[in-house]
């Protein structure tokens, strides 16, 4: 048993503010939807990461990576059976593999539902309408003044 406690304590640390980062998360952005306004704005001009960004992408996978990897610190800390590590090598992928999902979100590749929170997704529907509604529109009028 390795008891360092600087590690204790950074996993600690990273435990709880993972958890927190993450119920803070769920209970006040996934839970609450915003407007279509609000998914459109985009403020974050000087670090090319927006309010959006931050808080459907940043938040959430980064809370996760940090709770994972404080689990992880905490279990580093305890001597472990050989049977058991490569289970633990599979929570060590999932928490590499999520900061790669949450920077996928940022650069513009829309994730689907289960990620993303719900309602996230109805405004993408209703916009990808609303985009095949003008390019008809567009057609229909070119079609119109061809025929003429």
């Amino acid at each position: 048993m390795n008891l360092d406690p600087t590690a204790l304590l950074l996993g600690i640390g990273m435990l709880l503010g993972g958890g927190l980062g993450w119920t803070f998360y769920m209970k006040a952005i996934r839970k609450k939807p915003e407007t279509e306004e609000w998914y459109d704005s985009a403020d974050g001009w000087e670090s090319g990461v927006t309010d959006r960004d931050a808080s459907l992408y940043l938040v959430p996978f980064g809370s996760l990576f940090f709770f994972l990897f404080g689990f992880l610190m905490l279990l580093s800390c305890f001597t472990i059976p050989d049977s058991v590590k490569p289970v633990l090598f599979c929570v060590y992928a999932v928490a590499a593999a999520l900061p790669a999902i949450g920077m996928i979100g940022i650069m513009g590749i829309p994730l689907p539902w289960p990620i993303v929170p719900r309602w996230v997704v109805d405004i993408r529907k209703k916009k990808r309408a609303r985009a095949r509604e003008r390019r008809a529109a567009k057609r229909a009028a070119k079609r119109a003044e061809k025929n003429k």
